[in-house]
């Protein structure tokens, strides 16, 4: 699960990379919850992220709030 933590992270700090008209953004913190479904064989993962906004920035062109992941 280590190396899913890293990948999350590193997602998250990569955003405007990943998500196409995305500005960048000043991340201010991110939470992972990883659980582990052995008996699915997956991996359930939960990811938020606090942004700093951008005085007079049009809030709704800016990206950064990821969603789960599961089967990884």
């Amino acid at each position: 699960l280590g190396v899913a933590s890293v990948a999350g992270i590193m997602g998250v700090k990569r955003t405007s990379d990943l998500i196409p008209m995305c500005h960048i953004v000043q991340v201010e913190g991110i939470d992972l919850e990883l659980h582990l479904d052995e008996k699915r064989h997956s991996v359930e993962i939960t990811a938020s992220s606090a942004v700093m906004a951008v005085p007079g920035g049009d809030g709704g062109t800016y990206c950064g709030e990821h969603g789960g992941a599961d089967g990884v």
